[in-house]
């Protein structure tokens, strides 16, 4: 996923699975970019193909399987050069993915199933992200009854509209913050009428104030 999409996960069972979220700065991929390697073309392919979701032929078999496992044993891990450790597992991590990739070992599973009308909104509340949107206002500009929009807009993305605002402008906000912008500056900025909504929002979101990540970026 690029910074900034919002996506839920879809689960169709029961059964008990494991789910590892891990976050990649650009910056990190663009430290190891050479004339030979971009270790983000995997991810450039994934867009290309509209999808988020890959399936990898014979995974358990096959060394992205392996190292993937290698790469979550390490997290526990404590021992000398651990992070060194973990790095290198996950350099190699990523140089499997995009070995597979390219060697047309993974499926690219189509996950957009919006209909072109949703799209059309999703394109809309993006593109005026910062301003203030009211329900009324998209049933007017799309020709949707009130209800048939937030019926499909829920069913289609698994948000209701004003969540889905609210976390995309959360997500500019936390981008914002960490560029070095004024936190006040940031919360008007991103479409929120006042600060202590935004930072409750913001706290509930990511699980640390605004003035909380402000800081942790201060001490790095």
């Amino acid at each position: 996923m690029h910074a900034g999409e919002v996506h839920k996960p879809v689960i169709h069972s029961d059964a008990v699975y494991d789910r590892i979220i891990i976050y990649v700065s650009p910056d990190f991929l663009t430290a190891y970019r050479d004339s030979d390697s971009d270790l983000s073309l995997c991810f450039q392919k994934a867009y290309e193909e509209k999808s988020h979701v890959l399936r990898v032929h014979s995974f358990g078999n096959s060394r992205l399987g392996a190292v993937t496992k290698d790469l979550d044993a390490s997290l526990s891990d404590s021992d000398f050069a651990h992070e060194l450790h973990h790095k290198l597992l996950f350099l190699e991590f990523l140089i499997q993915l995009n070995r597979a990739a390219g060697h047309n070992k993974i499926e690219f599973i189509e996950t957009s199933a919006s209909s072109e009308k949703i799209l059309s909104i999703l394109n809309y509340l993006n593109e005026h992200l910062t301003e203030s949107i009211s329900i009324d206002d998209l049933s007017s500009r799309f020709y949707l009854s009130r209800y048939y929009l937030m019926h499909t807009f829920k069913e289609q993305t698994g948000y209701s509209i004003g969540s889905y605002l609210s976390t995309k402008r959360l997500l500019l906000a936390k981008e914002l913050i960490l560029s070095g912008k004024p936190i006040t500056d940031v919360c008007y900025e991103c479409g929120f009428k006042n600060y202590s909504t935004f930072s409750r929002a913001y706290k509930k979101c990511f699980g640390e104030s605004p003035r909380d990540l402000r800081q942790s970026t201060l001490i790095q």
